[in-house]
């Protein structure tokens, strides 16, 4: 798992990498505390939810190898069905995705970057959009290595 990368500006972000870290490590979200809840934007089951979780927005990304662990919360879970399913759109491209919370992107290029979900049904309709989130992929350059 890589690190968060909170920027100053940013507070709200501590609170999301905090229930990211949560959430991994298997805590329910229903055992999580109100504050940290409300803080990350988590809304009440019956409420239908997409968030994603990781990246952040404005979120600047270190990695060499160019992946990017990407995870989304759904509430109610989606079961991924030929009813509904989850579509993810990377820079306007649609990506695979697979059940479960999250999943990995690879190759990535370094610079800007748009990540986008969706929940559809089963005539391929959107019925719940997240939020989109700009991040910023950065790498080493092969022509000029770090000092």
């Amino acid at each position: 798992m890589r690190p968060c990368h909170v920027p100053a500006a940013r507070p709200d972000h501590a609170k999301a990498c905090v229930l990211f870290a949560l959430v991994l490590l298997g805590f329910p979200l229903s055992t999580l505390g109100s504050n940290l809840a409300s803080g990350a934007h988590v809304q009440a089951r019956n409420e239908a939810q997409l968030e994603i979780l990781y990246p952040f927005d404005e979120m600047t990304v270190f990695d060499g190898d160019g992946d990017l662990d990407v995870q989304l919360l759904a509430s109610p879970p989606v079961k991924n069905s030929p009813d509904e399913r989850i579509e993810v759109f990377l820079d306007g491209q649609r990506v695979h995705y697979r059940d479960g919370k999250g999943f990995v992107l690879t190759k990535l290029g370094r610079g800007p970057h748009r990540l986008r979900a969706r929940i559809v049904d089963a005539h391929g309709h959107a019925v719940l959009h997240a939020d989109p989130v700009r991040f910023y992929f950065w790498q080493v350059s092969a022509l000029a290595p770090p000092p």
